[in-house]
């Protein structure tokens, strides 16, 4: 079948996949991640590597698109000779010059130095962490895609303890939590190599986390980092009714860089994407504080019915607070004030 994505002209299966994660096969493509593609051009975009590395091709949309949208030079590697197969009719179909290699992951950075490579196999980034943040250049970045959300949201305690040494409660804040689980995972092994990795971009869509890295050497650097890793206390960083659990090791530093959301937004009149604006929008919020403040939570408190979200946040900001919209609820406000202050602007 031959469909279009942005500037990209594909063959792809059949029954490539509509939405959710899919299942693996030849030629994988899933039109459910075109936001997680969206990103990973805005964000080129706005950083200019020279070099990119797809590293899990599949049908070779996301280098496809690097290499026809942002103009840097692209490798494509795919382990998979079938799927290989697909990537190289789809080079051929957009008359774009993309060096691919039928390989996997390791083996294509022996090949080239890079200083932009893209992970997002099928599940968890967990085996590839090591080789992406001592392979990119100093300087250079890495974007992550993790579909082991059951792992990083705490609704499998044995998993999330094997895989990642953390107990995340699988409640209201679980992908907040799970993206910052995620975050001091890949923080922390950058750090055993002695290299800084900064979180730039951190976002959550249905199936997937999406997460993108700058990566330095330094031993400092690297340090400052692991100092922002630790437990959260819902019941001492929100509100009393919570549980007194410790839920990490986490991030509890800034998901997003304000310069590069800046930076994407401007570009972003690029993507015919509304999805791209929702996210951007909700960004310059989600450091405003750690973790949000959950309306229905909050109503169900003090025996209300959950209010517009939207007339809260003019009502906290008529107030003198800083509050908007965050992307991991719907009902959820990131702000600077404390749940006290949400309850009495409610009463």
């Amino acid at each position: 079948m031959l469909i279009q994505e942005e500037s990209a002209k594909l063959e792809v299966p059949d029954d490539y996949v509509i939405r959710g994660p899919g299942k693996r096969m030849p030629g994988f493509y899933n039109l459910s991640q075109k936001l997680n593609r969206d990103f990973s051009i805005l964000f080129v975009k706005a950083v200019r590597p020279k070099m990119a590395l797809d590293a899990f091709g599949g049908t070779g949309v996301r280098g496809i698109r690097l290499a026809g949208e942002t103009g840097a030079n692209v490798v494509i590697s795919e382990q998979s000779p079938k799927a290989y197969e697909y990537i190289l009719r789809n080079i051929a179909m957009n008359n774009l010059e993309i060096k691919s290699y039928n390989t996997g992951f390791y083996q294509a950075c022996d090949e080239d130095v890079f200083d932009y490579i893209d992970i997002d196999p099928y599940g968890s980034v967990v085996p590839y962490v090591d080789r992406a943040v001592t392979s990119v250049k100093p300087g250079g970045y890495v974007g992550f895609t993790a579909t082991d959300l059951s792992s990083l949201t705490g609704s499998v305690p044995a998993k999330t303890r094997r895989r990642y040494g953390a107990n995340i409660t699988n409640d209201t804040f679980r992908h907040e939590m799970g993206i910052r689980l995620l975050i001091s995972y890949i923080v922390h092994r950058a750090a055993v190599f002695d290299r800084a990795a900064s979180p730039m971009i951190s976002f959550w869509n249905s199936h997937f986390y999406r997460l993108f890295f700058r990566v330095e050497k330094g031993v400092k650097k690297a340090d400052g980092l692991i100092d922002q890793i630790g437990y959260v206390n819902k019941r001492h960083t929100l509100w009393g009714i919570y549980p007194n659990l410790d839920d990490g090791p986490v991030w509890t530093g800034r998901i997003n860089d304000q310069e590069t959301t800046e930076r994407i937004a401007e570009l972003s009149d690029s993507i015919a994407s509304k999805e791209v604006g929702k996210y951007l929008g909700m960004m310059p919020f989600e450091d405003v504080s750690l973790l949000f403040k959950d309306l229905t939570g909050i109503s169900q408190y003090i025996h209300i019915e959950t209010p517009r979200i939207n007339a809260v946040i003019s009502r906290l900001r008529d107030a003198g607070w800083t509050a908007g919209r965050t992307e991991f609820s719907n009902t959820g406000i990131k702000s600077n004030c404390s749940v006290e202050d949400v309850i009495s602007v409610l009463k």
